[in-house]
């Protein structure tokens, strides 16, 4: 029987990872909640005043790449990166994306 990969294929069969990565866009509540619904969240995280919260898709879309999931205040986003980036990490990236650094 041929091995044919399905989910997570392993990095070999991903090409140039950086390729896969998406920015971060700014999604609805509902789309949120159903991503965190789906499966049993990878390295869920929430900042000490409940203000920030992050999540990862436990299903890698490829290699390490996977969906990452953001919510800073009432605002929600979506990206795909790599799954070895810490909450402070995502934080910045999504705040550096939109402008959210100033106050």
């Amino acid at each position: 029987m041929e091995n044919h990969p399905t989910l997570n294929p392993t990095t070999e069969h991903c090409g140039d990872l950086t390729t896969l990565t998406k920015k971060p866009v700014e999604i609805d509540v509902h789309r949120f909640h159903d991503a965190l619904g789906l499966m049993y969240p990878l390295n869920w995280s929430c900042s000490e005043n409940g203000e920030c919260e992050t999540f990862m898709s436990a299903e890698m879309y490829c290699g390490n790449v996977t969906e990452i999931y953001t919510r800073i205040g009432i605002r929600y986003f979506m990206m795909r990166d790599h799954s070895n980036l810490n909450h402070d990490k995502i934080l910045a990236s999504v705040k550096e994306a939109f402008g959210l650094n100033q106050k």
